[in-house]
């Protein structure tokens, strides 16, 4: 009994972060089980009274898509590139990132541990050599150059900026919060949340972050979510050219392309010494083939027979 609850929560998890619109409630007599391919069991213990152990369960994909499709739906299962997360904290002190003693900071690093989501979130690690390239001056400033920077050091396809300004200079006191989403090259490609709240005696500033951090997890799902809604039977296929100098450089590619979680299926229909084509099956849209590729070298680009793979 105990393995059927933690299998029916465990597919709970898994269909939750899956959904276009969670949370979906199971039926009374509902069973995870029957939908299993196998249990690892990685340790156990036996007391008198108690049974504990650590399971990994392994759902059936087929039975998983069925049981979405039977319930009319919408699901995607693509896992997104990284996206890197910068908190930074402003108050009369200074603009603080770095520290370990700030609230802000230290629950969105929290957040990021915890977060079980098709969206990878990440966020980068202290150094000396870093905090002194991204202070937070110079990631207050949206520079591009030091907004590109960190994206490569992280090697995200988006940033996201997380500010959070104490105001004193009213009559009352607030507290300001604002999430701006931006492309790897440093251009600003929305502001996700705006959030402004008076800072009393009732404010928690605990769960008024989670809250905030949460708007925007969701926003961010959902977007993606929405632009990679899987459709059972549809099977993305695309032509792509690349110019090549040498076999060497094919095989690279491949490899390249080859490690993207949104490529299912890599074919060569042609290949020169100075030209390859490949056939590509996608998760996904083309949308996200280019956001997957953003951490790589190359860009994809139109031309007269389909796309093209080109040097960033």
């Amino acid at each position: 009994k105990g393995i059927q609850k933690a299998a029916n929560k465990s597919f709970l998890i898994a269909i939750n972060r899956m959904i276009i619109n969670p949370p979906i409630v199971l039926e009374e007599n509902f069973n995870g089980k029957d939908f299993l391919d196998f249990v690892h069991i990685s340790s156990e213990n036996t007391l008198p009274r108690r049974y504990i152990a650590n399971v990994d369960f392994c759902f059936n994909s087929k039975l998983i898509r069925e049981f979405l499709v039977k319930k009319k739906l919408q699901w995607s299962e693509l896992i997104s590139s990284e996206i890197l997360m910068l908190p930074i904290w402003d108050d009369a002190s200074g603009k603080r990132m770095w520290a370990n003693n700030v609230l802000w900071l230290s629950s969105w690093r929290n957040f990021i541990k915890k977060t079980d989501s098709l969206i990878k979130f990440v966020i980068l690690s202290p150094s000396i050599s870093l905090e002194r390239l991204l202070s937070p001056e110079a990631v207050s400033s949206r520079d591009k150059n030091v907004l590109k920077f960190a994206a490569k050091n992280a090697e995200a396809a988006q940033l996201i900026l997380l500010f959070a300004y104490l105001d004193y200079s009213g009559e009352a006191n607030y507290i300001k919060m604002v999430g701006e989403l931006y492309n790897s090259d440093g251009t600003l490609l929305a502001i996700l949340n705006e959030t402004k709240l008076p800072i009393d005696g009732q404010l928690n500033l605990q769960v008024t972050f989670e809250k905030f951090q949460l708007e925007v997890k969701n926003l961010i799902e959902l977007r993606w979510k929405k632009k990679n809604i899987y459709i059972p039977g549809k099977n993305n296929q695309i032509f792509v050219s690349v110019k090549i100098n040498d076999f060497k450089e094919f095989y690279s590619i491949h490899n390249q392309i080859q490690s993207l979680e949104i490529v299912k299926d890599i074919y060569k229909t042609k290949l020169t010494d100075k030209v390859s084509t490949l056939k590509l099956s996608l998760a996904g849209s083309i949308e996200a083939f280019k956001f997957a590729l953003k951490k790589s070298n190359y860009s994809l680009i139109n031309n007269d027979t389909g796309y093209e793979l080109v040097l960033k």
